[in-house]
């Protein structure tokens, strides 16, 4: 979220795919995010996080989807295009980080949106993405004027 910063997560609708506990997407909202869409395959990860917002009277901020995110991304979604996209998928999921390497991420983002990638194994290289290494995991991101 640092690389992003505050200004960038403000007012921003944000997309956290492959959502596990929803920490990226909470956290954006607690930035001042003024809505995030959570999506997740696994029902208990998303019912998860659909209580904790629950708790905090925070649910009108939120979308909560039990979905495969490749199906699902596909349609109309609701909140607007994201400024921040977040996907940190299983690492053996090769066929989420396929889908992730051919998305039309352009037509997606919001002017000046990002999208961040989290991976196991360092990430195959393309035009306009940077990549950041924390420990035995890589960090592939880029913001929307540099996507090729």
């Amino acid at each position: 979220m640092d690389i992003a910063g505050r200004v960038v997560v403000e007012d921003s609708v944000i997309w956290d795919l492959c959502s596990g506990t929803g920490a990226l997407g909470l956290e954006a909202l607690s930035w001042g995010a003024s809505f995030c869409m959570f999506v997740d395959s696994n029902p208990r990860c998303t019912r998860r996080t659909s209580a904790f917002l629950a708790e905090r009277d925070a649910d009108g901020t939120a979308e909560i989807i039990t979905a495969d995110v490749t199906r699902y991304i596909t349609r109309e979604t609701r909140g607007g295009k994201p400024g921040l996209v977040f996907i940190d998928p299983p690492y053996a999921a090769r066929r989420i980080y396929d889908w992730i390497e051919s998305f039309d991420w352009e037509n997606v983002l919001a002017p000046e949106g990002m999208i961040f990638v989290e991976y196991g194994t360092e990430p195959p290289g393309a035009d306009g993405w940077k990549i950041r290494r924390y420990g035995d995991t890589y960090l592939k991101y880029m913001k929307k004027d540099r996507i090729r």
